[in-house]
C-alpha cells in the first residue's frame, strides 16, 4: 500500500503504465475458420518470424504514449533511453511510472534516472500481472497482430513485423 505521503505525491503526476512484451514465431493464430471443405495452408518457412521485443507505455489520458521496438530482449540501456524519450514526449509534466519488478527497473542507475527526471516509480505487486492495466492492452494488441499475421500468411502477402506491431498498437 502507498503511504499517505506517496498518495499526495501522486495527485500531481500523470500515471503511465510501462511493460515489455515479446512477439515471436508463436505470435500467430493456430486456428481459424476457412471455407467449407478447405483447409488453411501456409508456407511453414514463413511461420518463423523474427523475434521483436516491445517496450510500451500507456496512460488513461493518451492511450499509447510511446513504443520502443528491438530485435533483442529489452535491457537497462534500452529502458533508460525509453524513459528519457517518454519524458521528452511529456515535456513539462510530472510522471509516475507503474511497472513490474523486472530487475533493471530497480537498479541503482535507473533509480538515479528517475530522480534526475523527477519520475515517481511505482512497482506492481510481485508475480501479479493481472493488476497491471497494460496487460489487458497487450492481450488486445497480440490478438490483433496474430490475426493480421495469419491473413498475410494465408494470402501469401509479405509481412513486416514492425509495421504490423505498430498497427496493432494503433
Amino acid at each position: 500500500m502507498l503511504e499517505k505521503m506517496d498518495t499526495v505525491e501522486l495527485e500531481n503526476r500523470k500515471i503511465i503504465y510501462v511493460d515489455e512484451v515479446m512477439f515471436t514465431k508463436k505470435a500467430c493464430l493456430d486456428k481459424a475458420y476457412s471455407h467449407k471443405y478447405t483447409n488453411l495452408a501456409v508456407n511453414q518457412d514463413d511461420l518463423y518470424a523474427s523475434y521483436t521485443a516491445v517496450l510500451a507505455a500507456v496512460s488513461e489520458e493518451t492511450g499509447v504514449e510511446h513504443l520502443f521496438l528491438s530485435p533483442n530482449p529489452i535491457n537497462e540501456e534500452d529502458f533508460n533511453l525509453f524513459t528519457h524519450q517518454l519524458c521528452q514526449l511529456n515535456e513539462g509534466k510530472k510522471l509516475a511510472l507503474f511497472m513490474d519488478n523486472l530487475w533493471f527497473h530497480k537498479t541503482g542507475g535507473m533509480k538515479e534516472v528517475f530522480q534526475d527526471l523527477d519520475i515517481f516509480p511505482l512497482y506492481n505487486i510481485p508475480n501479479c500481472p493481472e493488476t497491471a492495466p497494460i496487460e489487458a492492452c497487450f492481450s488486445i494488441v497480440k490478438c490483433h497482430y496474430k490475426r493480421m499475421r495469419l491473413q498475410c500468411l494465408v494470402n501469401d502477402k509479405p509481412f513486416d513485423a514492425e509495421q504490423h506491431i505498430r498497427a496493432a498498437f494503433d
